[in-house]
């Protein structure tokens, strides 16, 4: 995910960033701490069950629980907050939610529209009638193929870091439908099951949560990797503020039933961008 660009705090007329690196780093020291904690406490649960320990160590592993409590408590607020602040620094809840802020929503809402009109033109043409569109001819198309070729036709072109997360929650996206269509004979009809079940909803938010996770990561990845090694950046702390992140997001919106909803042409825009704008505006909630 890594990008040479970087937003800077001190620039002149860039957002102000600095309040939502505080609360993302915030958020990374309470899951150290966390993980630290729970070192502990399984050593002190493998030294004596609770039927052996004394009223001291009954005690201590009170104590103990009751500070795990109070840094996941701290961790969940701390990873809103970074949300909450990058939102506000990007022009608030109205320019975020509506597109119109070049620095975060704008370029996530153009590929949400960019795959879910592929969607439907496939539904529609057929796999071999949109790929003869886009002058590509192939005799046995699987998803892996397909999948390639929706990158490069519903990727927005770089020009900054809303770009490039936008792409990234795209390529998420895709890589977590692998899992629904890798197997099957038929990926047309598939892809016709997928946009008429719960499932196109579902990915509809874990694309805004990887998404809002993405700029995060990226505006901060350079400070992280400085502070902490890169495995364990990559492979521990990031998955667990991006899974937070999309839980946030899915546990912040009512939900609407894929059956009552038409995701094909400018009604399914319209379903996205109200999706879009009602998940922004529930993160912002209880505004600090």
């Amino acid at each position: 995910m890594g990008t040479s660009q970087r937003h800077n705090p001190s620039v002149k007329g860039e957002p102000n960033w600095g309040k939502s690196s505080t609360s993302f780093s915030a958020a990374i020291k309470n899951l150290i701490n966390l993980e630290d904690l729970e070192d502990d406490m399984n050593n002190d649960d493998e030294d004596q069950n609770d039927d052996n320990q004394t009223p001291e160590q009954q005690q201590e592993k009170r104590t103990l629980e009751k500070k795990q409590r109070r840094y996941n408590r701290s961790y969940h607020r701390n990873v809103r907050n970074a949300v909450k602040r990058l939102i506000k620094s990007s022009g608030g809840t109205r320019a975020v939610a509506s597109g119109s802020s070049r620095a975060l929503g704008h370029a996530g809402l153009a590929v949400l529209y960019n795959v879910f009109d592929a969607f439907t033109e496939i539904s529609s043409k057929g796999i071999a009638g949109w790929l003869f569109d886009k002058g590509i001819t192939l005799e046995h198309i699987t998803w892996e193929d397909l999948k390639d070729i929706l990158i490069d036709v519903c990727s927005e072109e770089v020009v900054g870091l809303d770009e490039t997360a936008a792409n990234q929650a795209l390529r998420d996206l895709l890589e977590n439908m692998s899992e629904l269509m890798n197997g099957t004979d038929n990926v047309e009809e598939a892809l016709n099951q997928f946009l008429d079940s719960r499932l196109a909803i579902e990915q509809i938010e874990r694309f805004i949560g990887s998404y809002i996770f993405a700029h995060l990561y990226q505006n901060f990845e350079e400070k992280l990797e400085k502070k902490y090694d890169r495995d364990t950046i990559t492979n521990n702390l990031m998955p667990q503020i991006k899974d937070t992140i999309i839980d946030d997001v899915k546990s912040g919106v009512n939900g609407h039933r894929a059956i009552d909803v038409d995701l094909t042409g400018e009604e399914g825009h319209r379903f996205i961008q109200n999706e879009f704008n009602d998940i922004i505006t529930n993160l912002m909630e209880d505004e600090d």
